[in-house]
Formats: C-alpha cells, sequence, structure tokens
C-alpha cells in the first residue's frame, strides 16, 4: 500500500513524499498492534526497504497534519505536521476519514 501511494506521488510530481503511518497513538505499544506495524513501516522507510519517500509513525492524525498539534506535544521530523501521505490503520479508519 505505502508502495503503491510513493509511485502516484511521484507521478503527482511529488519527489520525495512524507508517509505518515497512522495509529491511535504515537508512542509504540507492544498491546496496540497499529503502533507496531506503524514502527515497522517506519523503520523499513528509514533503511530505504521502502524506496523514494521519507516515512515516519506511528503518529497521530493531528501530529500528521498540524503544525499546532506537532508544536504542542513536542514532535519534530520530516513528516510530522506537513504528511503527503496517510497510512490508515485498517479499512473501518480509512473509510471514516
Amino acid at each position: 500500500m505505502v508502495k503503491n501511494a510513493v509511485a502516484l506521488a511521484h507521478r503527482l510530481g511529488i519527489e520525495q513524499p512524507r508517509v505518515a503511518i497512522i495509529a491511535g497513538i504515537e508512542l509504540v505499544n507492544p498491546d496496540m498492534p497499529s503502533s507496531m506495524d506503524a514502527a515497522l513501516i517506519a523503520k523499513m522507510a528509514e533503511r530505504g526497504q521502502i524506496k523514494g519517500c521519507l516515512g515516519d509513525g506511528p503518529l497521530s492524525l493531528d501530529l500528521a497534519v498540524s503544525e499546532e498539534a506537532a508544536r504542542a506535544k513536542g514532535v519534530g521530523g520530516a513528516v510530522a505536521r506537513r504528511a503527503d501521505i496517510l497510512i490508515l490503520p485498517g479499512i473501518d479508519a480509512a473509510n471514516v476519514l
């Protein structure tokens, strides 16, 4: 899913899209599988296993898109507050968004 979204972003002219992997919390928590999945995908992007993008996660939705939220929560990085692509933890969450 991430690779397909990145390929589309490239075709739309975004050379290095910022990919936010969304979870219910910003911290990795073994009791919350979406946070574990987000951390894994972010690490894959960091290592170049997912090419052509900057990835970060787990991020909450507000951190992915809001400068104010990122500042208030003290979260920085290349993706927080300016994501080009949002990857949600499941079809239910994605359809709601």
